[in-house]
């Protein structure tokens, strides 16, 4: 047997003798980016999350540029109804970006844009009715449409003042300025818009363009999630889980992820299970527990899937079923969870809830090491 593999063996035998899988309990921190908040959303099919996931591919923020990628996410947002992204994909076609060009097609987009009593139709009928070719930049340098937003957000208009507080944030046709983008949240905010309230929780948060409040961080959050944005629920959770500007309540904890949760957002799943589990915040419950990592096992969340894993290898909220346990540790394997790797190879190694495989064993083995 090659040293390597012999040393491999080695390692695996050690371990096999310790007392077994251990869940990981710790919740996961609030500051997971706010891409991957909002694709995690936009995969639930939240209009607003999608919109903002296409322009985050479009304008290459938070991850790469990626034109299909967001013609994808305009696609799905628009035929949900959602007027910036109907015109955002006219426009993917009408200059063929990560779409093939087509005139007509864009066209057709324009023209669902404009609907009766849409409060931004007045900034659609100003870029579509108007000559294509001398509307793409003002004299200033800036996109004509930037203007029709300004017009709208100065006369009240709380979704025009979202967004161009948008605009202004990731410095699409206008120079990024996130000052600015605050002060138009802030104006959409005070009107209730529940996005609008969500993004200055977080301009607040991190202090991008004021000064950094988590008191305020905290105020906004909790008027978007009294809306029901799961996202605010979220995030609003992970406060009072972690104490950040507010007194640690693990109770109130509980009752935000459980609102997120039951939204399907996977994180908050995730925490409501490792909450149920400990007990930390509501009753220790290991039913509740398996619910909720099934619940997030499901959406191919690797933590949760290894942790489902490890009930049903002890019988803890569940029947034991050293199979189960097994195949929920092989998809998070796959997933890229190095513990769960390891617990994949023990599990060939023993032939316990699969036969006993020693090539098996050393492929994982040689994952997780």
């Amino acid at each position: 047997m090659p040293k390597k593999t012999a040393g491999l063996f080695i390692l695996l035998l050690s371990l096999v003798g310790l007392s077994g899988c251990n869940l990981i309990s710790r919740p996961v921190s609030p500051d997971v980016s706010l891409f991957e908040q909002i694709k995690a959303a936009a995969e639930k099919g939240d209009v607003q999350a999608q919109y903002n996931l296409a322009l985050a591919y479009d304008e290459g923020r938070g991850t790469l540029s990626d034109h299909q990628q967001a013609a994808i996410w305009y696609q799905k947002a628009a035929e949900q109804g959602h007027s910036v992204a109907i015109y955002h994909l006219g426009q993917m076609y009408d200059y063929g970006e990560g779409v093939e060009l087509n005139s007509q097609l864009a066209e057709d987009w324009y023209v669902k844009a404009i609907k009766p009593g849409d409060v931004v139709a007045s900034y659609y009928s100003g870029y579509i009715y108007q000559d294509r070719e001398s509307t793409k930049k003002s004299s200033q340098g800036y996109p004509q449409n930037i203007f029709w937003y300004l017009d709208e957000a100065n006369s009240g208009n709380t979704t025009a003042q979202y967004n161009l507080g948008l605009a202004y944030y990731f410095g699409v046709g206008i120079n990024q300025d996130k000052s600015r983008a605050a002060y138009w949240y802030q104006k959409s905010a005070e009107q209730g818009n529940p996005f609008a309230q969500y993004n200055l929780g977080l301009i607040y948060a991190s202090g991008e363009g004021v000064e950094q409040s988590e008191a305020q961080a905290l105020h906004w959050y909790t008027l978007s999630a009294q809306q029901g944005y799961v996202l605010a629920q979220y995030n609003l959770a992970t406060v009072y889980d972690n104490g950040q500007g507010v007194e640690q309540d693990h109770s109130k904890a509980v009752f935000w992820y459980k609102k997120a949760a039951r939204q399907g957002d996977v994180m908050a799943q995730f925490n409501l299970a490792v909450a149920n589990y400990l007990g930390e915040g509501t009753e220790q419950n290991y039913e509740q527990a398996a619910y909720w990592y099934h619940q997030a096992a499901e959406q191919g969340y690797p933590l949760a899937q290894y942790n489902l894993g490890v009930l049903y290898s002890q019988g803890r909220g569940v029947h034991q079923d050293h199979g189960l346990a097994t195949y929920w540790y092989q998809q998070a394997a796959e997933g890229g969870l190095d513990k769960a790797q390891l617990a994949l190879a023990i599990a060939y190694y023993q032939g316990k809830g699969v036969k006993k495989n020693n090539k098996q064993t050393l492929y994982w083995l040689e994952k997780a090491a």
